[in-house]
């Protein structure tokens, strides 16, 4: 396997690039979860290593998730950073009345409690009525797990019926 850290700044998505100077981080767009951690007055260097705790690729995928969440919100006329927490429901039971499981829209959750303001003292995903309803997710949809062998058992009929060689 390869190394999976990235280089480069997640607060710009474009490579590495030295800190720029205050006021400049606007012009180079930086992800809702940056700014949040901006605003808090951390240093650009401090939030560089914050916004690093995460595998790039679970950035990525935070970010799908994220972009859908604010389209969403768009189209409602809400504010994705911080709409209350009735809106945050309203988009998950969309996603899961599609049919999406447990465990994506857990996925879901961790996404936007990474980009969305605190509701009050809580993240989303810390939220009550999150919690609960996820765990009623999981009550009217639980995880099928498979009761027949994930191995092809002609594959391993025709392997035990292969003559042997002696050692």
């Amino acid at each position: 396997m390869g190394d999976s850290r990235q280089e480069g700044s997640p607060l710009t998505g474009r490579g590495y690039h030295p800190a720029p100077p205050p006021g400049a981080m606007e012009a180079i767009g930086v992800a809702p979860e940056g700014a949040q951690l901006l605003a808090s007055s951390l240093s650009t260097e401090v939030v560089e290593t914050i916004l690093h705790s995460r595998a790039p690729s679970t950035r990525k995928l935070y970010a799908l998730k994220w972009k859908l969440f604010t389209s969403w919100c768009g189209d409602r006329q809400q504010d994705p950073v911080n709409c209350p927490v009735g809106t945050v429901l309203e988009f998950l039971q969309a996603r899961f009345s599609t049919g999406l499981s447990y465990s994506t829209l857990k996925v879901y959750v961790a996404a936007i409690s990474a980009y969305h303001a605190p509701l009050g003292s809580l993240s989303v995903g810390k939220d009550p009525l999150v919690t609960r309803f996820l765990r009623g997710v999981l009550r009217l949809s639980p995880p099928v797990r498979p009761h027949v062998p994930t191995w092809d058992r002609s594959v391993v009929i025709e392997a035990l019926c292969r003559p042997h060689s002696s050692l």
